[in-house]
């Protein structure tokens, strides 16, 4: 990995925090694209029929490195 790719790493890292909790995430809800993030223990109440709505939509649930 290349010095730019860590520090884009970081930078990304930084800016997916649980809107709850404020914890950095690397595991976690996307909601809307990315206008909102939430850590598994603060699962949104309304997820899953969102996601079972629209799976292939901007609300998920994901994995960042």
């Amino acid at each position: 990995m290349t010095m730019y790719e860590e520090e884009e790493k970081e930078v990304a890292n930084e800016y997916r925090r649980c809107e709850t909790c404020n914890v950095f995430l690397t595991e976690g809800y996307v909601i809307e694209g990315g206008q909102e993030y939430y850590c598994n223990d603060h699962e949104p109440s309304w997820f899953n029929a969102a996601y079972e709505e629209d799976p292939d939509g901007d609300t998920y649930w994901t994995t960042w490195e």
